[in-house]
């Protein structure tokens, strides 16, 4: 019998050719042959013949896995695994399981999955564990159900560094040695600004009582560890890589990257982007044993000190290590010239990080309701947020007295960072025909994620409401702090055709 959660049910909808979500070139990947796969791949399953199971689903998978979401690859991958293991094939379990793409979502259903595969085919898994450790009731459960997924990440990570060097290593010209130790550096450097950023940063950020929601901690470091082993896998196209457009970098023939125009331009940005934050004023918690200037104090120190951890680590991995790879793939140092390349790096790195959030404006000075509030300037939001722009959130309003009434809450995230509210008696659909960015009357505001944890400031002419949480599957749970009061509430995606 598959355990829970290890067999999950993956459906792909009408097109012929699948989708490529980057734009670039589809390949021969045929949506209707996947889902004929998958069909008969089940009924294969059923009948107790895995080694054919794999065999069908495998063929006609490998031609559509670059073109799959991160979360779609793994859910294929998670059934295969199982599959094989009932084979007797254990070797061949943890090898699909290691091309997992490093992104796939930190808190869905697949992540537990996967992990709870991981350990049935390394032989760690004990009949008493549940198939997904989410089922829990105790929040001590919780925290060890986010610390397994730490594991896995941690465990993935070794494996996918290994494989680098192993790939590196068949076809370089020179020895690999010099690039091998920066290679390790660069990733000591980035498990240093997980600590920090997972440990002291986050408590502040998120409030006292953010490490203790559901393993928040654990969660935070297995999300920045997944991101880095999706680094490596893109870099040296690896199993489970993700297919993106080079770099399209101007050749710079100076000497210093750093001298280099596009690598200037960036740094001026990112120079700026750290003194407006740090002009800025964070969030501050009654229950914390430090008063709130301290607090405020001892968040820019943290602030500086990530910076300068973050940037430790993009030299690291840019310029050191991929200079030592260059030297290596071409045999001779004179032969090298990554130039080019490690400014793509530095530029590529240092752009996908989200800009400061605007301060919202005072109440006062906030437009009429019935005229639309401005379009603040967002981040574009990362896929691996778990946010879906394809309809709304809804959560059921209740009273102080906790009675449900009748209208409902709805946010609308667009992939541009934009957020909008509204409160309608309506259902999904009837919304939808309405609440756009020239109807946003109850306010806009920007969404930001970081580490897993969602952030959204949104102002209206009551004032600014803050929401922070974190999205599970179809589920978005937040915790929302509005002129003095606080409250929890949970949302529920529904899609709808806008």
């Amino acid at each position: 019998m598959v355990p829970a959660c290890a067999l999950l049910t993956l459906v792909l909808s009408a097109p012929a050719t699948a989708p490529n979500p980057n734009g670039l070139p589809s390949s021969t990947c045929a949506a209707e042959n996947l889902r004929d796969a998958r069909r008969a791949f089940q009924a294969s399953y059923k009948a107790k013949k895995f080694g054919e199971a794999v065999k069908t689903l495998e063929a006609a998978f490998s031609p559509c896995e670059s073109v799959l979401s991160p979360d779609q690859r793994a859910r294929i991958l998670s059934d295969l695994a199982v599959a094989a293991f009932h084979s007797g094939d254990k070797k061949l379990c943890l090898k699909l399981l290691d091309r997992v793409p490093g992104d796939v979502s930190n808190s869905s259903s697949v992540a537990f999955a996967i992990e709870n595969n991981r350990r049935l085919c390394s032989g760690t898994r004990t009949d008493d564990d549940p198939p997904d450790c989410r089922q829990t009731e105790s929040s001590d459960e919780e925290s060890m159900c986010a610390a397994q997924v730490l594991e896995g990440a941690r465990r993935q990570l070794k494996r996918v560094m290994k494989a680098a060097e192993d790939k590196l290593g068949s076809t370089a010209k020179g020895s690999i040695a010099a690039w091998s130790k920066k290679f390790q550096q660069a990733n000591r450097t980035f498990l240093k600004l997980v600590e920090h950023d997972c440990g002291p940063l986050f408590t502040q950020e998120f409030g006292p009582w953010g490490t203790g929601f559901n393993g928040a901690q654990s969660e935070c470091e297995s999300s920045l560890v997944k991101g880095w082993v999706q680094e490596i896998q893109n870099r040296f196209a690896l199993p489970g890589q993700v297919a993106v457009e080079s770099a399209k970098q101007s050749p710079c023939p100076a000497s210093n990257v750093f001298d280099c125009p596009a690598v200037r331009e960036v740094e001026k940005k990112r120079e700026a982007r750290l003194q407006a934050t740090l002009a800025g004023k964070p969030q501050t918690y009654e229950e914390s044993e430090l008063s709130a200037s301290q607090q405020i104090a001892t968040w820019r120190q943290n602030t500086r000190l990530h910076e300068k951890l973050w940037l430790a680590w993009r030299e690291a991995w840019c310029v050191s290590c991929l200079s030592a790879e260059s030297v290596a793939r071409e045999g001779s140092e004179s032969k090298a010239q990554p130039t080019d390349d490690i400014a793509a790096c530095l530029v590529r790195l240092t752009e996908v990080v989200s800009p400061p959030e605007q301060s919202a404006p005072d109440a006062a000075k906030a437009k009429p309701s019935n005229v639309p509030a401005p379009i603040p300037t967002c981040a574009a939001l990362s896929p691996s947020a778990g946010l879906r722009f394809d309809g709304l959130y809804r959560a059921a309003a209740t009273s102080k007295a906790g009675e449900q009434l009748p209208h409902s809450n709805y946010l609308r995230f667009y992939a541009d960072g934009t957020v909008l509210s509204a409160s309608s008696e309506g259902t999904p659909q009837d919304v939808a025909r309405w609440l756009d960015k020239n109807h946003n009357d109850n306010g806009v505001g920007c969404a930001t994620t970081r580490a897993g944890v969602i952030q959204i400031v949104r102002t209206s002419p009551a004032g600014k409401v803050e929401y922070t949480g974190k999205a599970q599957g179809e589920d978005l749970m937040l915790h929302i702090r509005s002129n003095g009061h606080e409250r929890d509430e949970n949302y529920r995606f529904s899609p709808v055709h806008f």
